[in-house]
């Protein structure tokens, strides 16, 4: 007779729990993040739990609102706030209503097809009392990028100018447009220096392909920089591209607008001034279902499992313990699915 081995396997489910301060009211979510799809939103779905004995005849509302803080919590004094609150959707529970779907919109994924087209830009600038003129092109290897993943721009200098160039920088720029307030503000995300070819003398040119990887963790010392969630988080990214639907604006949009571009600085001296050009393109997180996706979710699985691990090391629940319940504590996307 063989000995036969079995195996028991216990799969947690993590569930987000909130409690009002009187204890009567509890809320349950399953996850915390919702895919915008352009033309639908995930709908949130959960469960209230709610004394009847405390509801006597009272209504129950939920509602989504989305916080904007232009200022520090600990600096509002005397009924001041720097913050503003919106709601997007409200809809009444107890007792049941005409059903409508609570979707804000959080994420958003790329085209299962990044198309072909090659993003690039040519700029040329003259100098007074000096014929001829610097040229600039820049080209991107493609339209769409995922997070983590290497940017290449082919940048091409002809000089046909009296000026030479000294040196050229190449960043990756992050720009907000929060339509709240009306207010927009860029930020670096990723920047290299070089004089590599330089100085470019008059009738020369330069050549060459620069690559270039914007993430947030190398962006933890800077303020005001767009992120799909908090710093904190080990498998925090830079805020997605914001795509809008056809026949639509940014400006129609209510929220925070986020858009990327590559640009490319030439500087010609004090009196040469520089020449700058930008070339935009979208960082968004991979279609599901495509290969670029099964890779994303396996790094970030590798991770979950390495955070569980030392989760469980500190923490060893009862055999019969399936629910985690987590106050309010993030999970990723790919941890809920």
């Amino acid at each position: 007779m063989f000995p036969l081995l079995f195996l028991a396997y216990v799969i947690a489910v993590k569930v987000f729990k909130k409690t009002t301060p009187n204890g009567k009211i509890t809320v349950y979510l399953g996850k915390r993040d919702f895919i915008d799809h352009l033309d639908h939103v995930d709908p949130i779905d959960g469960i209230v739990v709610v004394d009847n004995d405390y509801l006597s005849g009272r209504r129950l509302y939920g509602q989504v609102t989305t916080t904007y803080r232009y200022g520090r919590e600990e600096d509002e004094v005397m009924g001041v706030k720097f913050s503003k609150e919106l709601v997007l959707t409200r809809q009444q529970l107890v007792p049941p209503a005409a059903k409508t779907d609570l979707t804000p919109i959080q994420l958003q994924y790329a085209p299962s097809s990044r198309g072909i087209r090659l993003p690039s830009s040519l700029v040329s600038k003259g100098f007074t009392f000096s014929q001829g003129k610097l040229n600039l092109e820049v080209t991107l290897d493609k339209e769409t990028y995922y997070h983590g993943e290497r940017i290449a721009a082919n940048v091409i200098v002809s000089n046909n100018s009296r000026k030479a160039v000294r040196n050229m920088k190449v960043q990756v720029v992050q720009h907000c447009e929060v339509t709240m307030v009306n207010a927009q503000y860029s930020r670096q995300v990723a920047s290299l220096e070089t004089k590599e070819g330089c100085p470019i003398i008059p009738g020369s040119s330069f050549k060459k392909v620069f690559y270039l990887v914007p993430l947030a963790s190398s962006n933890r010392d800077k303020h005001g920089i767009a992120l799909d969630g908090y710093l904190k988080d080990d498998d925090v990214n830079l805020a997605s591209s914001t795509l809008m639907p056809e026949g639509q604006s940014p400006t129609d949009a209510v929220g925070i607008f986020i858009s990327y571009s590559l640009r490319v600085k030439l500087n010609c001296g004090t009196l040469g001034g520089e020449l700058v050009t930008d070339v935009p393109f979208k960082l968004l997180h991979p279609a599901p279902g495509t290969v670029e996706h099964e890779k994303e979710q396996a790094i970030k699985k590798s991770r979950s499992i390495e955070r569980s691990h030392y989760e469980s090391s500190r923490y060893v629940p009862d055999e019969e313990d399936n629910i985690v319940f987590e106050d309010f504590a993030r999970l990723r996307l790919s941890e809920a699915e």
